[in-house]
C-alpha cells in the first residue's frame, strides 16, 4: 500500500485499492464526495467518530482541495486521518509532497 505524505501535520493521501485493509483497523469512514462535502465536515465526525485516536478515513475527489479540510481535523485532535483518493494511483502529487524516492522533512 503506497502512501504519501500530504502535509506537516501527518495527514496521508492513499488510493482506493487501501480502503478494504484500512476498514479492518475499524477505520471510520465520511464520505465528502456526497452533496454536504466538506461543508459539515466537523459535525459530522464528531457523531461518527467521539473518540480523535479512532482512524479517519476520508473519502474525497480532490485531495490538493481537501487537504485544509483534514489539516483542520488533525488541528482539533484527531491523530490519525487518511484521505482516499484516486489522484495517488494516478501518479498525481501535491505541491508540499517529497518527490519521489525524497524523504518529507
Amino acid at each position: 500500500m503506497a502512501t504519501q505524505r500530504m502535509s506537516k501535520t501527518g495527514v496521508r493521501v492513499v488510493g482506493p485499492s487501501a480502503l478494504k485493509t484500512l476498514m479492518a483497523y475499524g477505520a471510520a469512514v465520511l464520505d465528502t464526495r456526497c452533496p454536504e462535502g466538506l461543508s459539515d465536515l466537523p459535525e459530522r465526525l464528531a457523531a461518527l467518530a467521539p473518540d480523535r485516536d479512532q482512524l479517519v478515513l476520508l473519502l474525497v475527489e480532490d485531495a490538493s482541495a481537501s487537504l485544509p479540510a483534514a489539516n483542520a481535523l488533525h488541528e482539533q485532535g484527531y491523530s490519525s486521518v487518511v484521505l482516499i483518493s484516486p489522484a495517488p494511483e494516478d501518479g498525481a502529487q501535491h505541491p508540499d509532497a517529497p518527490a519521489p524516492g525524497q524523504r518529507h522533512g
